[in-house]
């Protein structure tokens, strides 16, 4: 069989972390997030560090020179103009890291599959890189409860963020496989083992 590329994603704070540590330590799956890509490319010398600069300015620089991304963040998320500037800079050099790293990784005899976390995923051409789409999910009180404790957002907060997130009916049709992430760690383990029995 094929190795397969399995797309992960949904909400913030519905524990797709959770998921795929799952899928790392009981599957050996090579696991590859979006969001640590899209870090890597930020650091100086790489990819993405000189356009980001160009467009935003030294102001966005903590003193050692990295990007801080509170700062590019604060201006990004309070101006759709310049978030949208942000993913033009950024997203076609994630995307073709993320091919390298997929394609790196099938190529090893020791990898069953590959996991791509994204909470973009179905946003970006991402998906397209994927045999298969996971959505994970979880009931909004318990997302609310997990980035109130282990983000410190407040509940106003996080109901900011989650409200600009795309419709759960949207994820649903896209999706070949339905995790629900609201019970404990060993729940979503019994879900995710009934998939890939």
């Amino acid at each position: 069989m094929t190795k397969q590329v399995i797309g992960i994603t949904g909400g913030i704070g519905c524990g797709k972390s959770v998921v795929m540590e799952i899928l790392k330590k009981e599957y050996g799956a090579a696991v590859i997030l979006a969001d640590t890509v899209g870090h890597d490319l930020m650091k100086p010398g790489a990819m993405n560090y000189n356009g980001i600069l160009k467009h935003f300015g030294n102001e966005i620089l903590s003193e050692d020179g990295q990007i801080d991304r509170k700062k590019l963040g604060a201006i990004v998320f309070s101006n759709q103009d310049h978030l949208t500037a942000l993913n033009q800079i950024t997203h076609p050099n994630i995307i073709k890291e993320i091919q390298n790293r997929i394609h790196s990784y099938l190529l090893n005899p020791d990898v069953p599959f590959v996991c791509l976390e994204s909470a973009i995923l179905l946003d970006t051409d991402l998906y397209k890189l994927c045999d298969k789409i996971m959505y994970v999910y979880a009931d909004e009180s318990v997302r609310i409860e997990r980035l109130m404790a282990g983000r410190g957002y407040t509940k106003d907060y996080c109901k900011t963020v989650m409200a600009k997130q795309k419709d759960e009916g949207v994820y649903r049709e896209k999706s070949h496989y339905v995790i629900n992430n609201s019970g404990s760690v060993e729940d979503t383990k019994l879900k995710i083992k009934e998939i890939f029995l």
